[in-house]
């Protein structure tokens, strides 16, 4: 989604800062086909010629992942928070710079209750 914002932002700037220019847009909309033709084969060239195989797959992949969103869900930030929130417990208040185990059985055992991968996308 924020790859179509982003897209939608470039287009928005980019032309409002030609028609505030004094631009006129009957110009861009009757030349748009052939350059973007041109500009965009040039750039699909050039990145072909400077770039070996795998670069270029891994920069297909990338794309792809731009417009399919975050692999973390709004659980895992969830999660992490809680673990930092035991991380800060565990070892002090920085205030005060003391260092007091206040987990019993420490941060092993309130993380996962003993037991390797307890919860499921955990460790």
């Amino acid at each position: 989604m924020t790859g179509l914002a982003g897209i939608v932002a470039i287009f928005v700037f980019v032309f409002g800062g030609y028609i505030l220019a004094g631009g006129k847009m009957e110009i861009i909309i009757h030349s748009a086909p052939h350059e973007l033709v041109i500009i965009l084969g040039a750039a699909v060239g050039a990145f072909i010629i400077s770039n070996e195989m795998a670069a270029i797959k891994a920069t297909l992949n990338g794309m792809g992942r731009v417009f399919k969103g975050s692999h973390w869900k709004p659980q895992d930030y969830r999660d992490l928070l809680c673990l930092l929130s035991l991380v800060v417990d565990q070892f002090g208040d920085g205030a005060r710079g003391t260092t007091v185990a206040r987990i019993p059985g420490g941060l092993d055992e309130a993380v996962d209750g003993g037991e390797e991968d307890a919860e499921p996308g955990m460790g």
